[in-house]
């Protein structure tokens, strides 16, 4: 799939998601971790928490939890190490995992998915 379709799918995909999900979702966990800094970050950290519900909750997820997500690996697609030196965790494989499931370009974090 050329990137403009790529892009095209994502954006139906997250055009999908109700705005009503833009709130805090009221619980804290499984929330994304962004680290801080100016994207691109020079390393990674890694996730402490598998995704919660604002994620993966559907039509009731939280929206803007979704987009900062997604926009922290679309950033830093180009940041491969992480901060202790570590490989990818199962938690940040499947952070990963959601990222590509939401619509977005696998190859933004193939770095962090198992290899086949």
């Amino acid at each position: 799939m050329n990137n403009h379709r790529r892009a095209a799918a994502t954006l139906m995909v997250l055009a999908a998601l109700p705005l009503a999900g833009c709130g805090s979702g009221g619980s804290d966990d499984g929330q994304f971790a962004t680290g801080t800094g100016q994207y691109p970050l020079s390393c990674l950290e890694h996730q402490p928490d598998e995704p919660g519900r604002d994620y993966t909750a559907g039509d009731s997820g939280n929206t803007n939890a979704i987009f900062t997500m997604l926009k922290y690996y679309t950033s830093n697609k180009s940041v491969t190490t992480f901060c202790d030196g570590k490989q990818p965790s199962g938690t940040d494989r499947t952070w990963a995992q959601l990222y590509v499931d939401l619509g977005a370009d696998p190859a933004n974090v193939a770095h962090l998915m198992p290899t086949q």
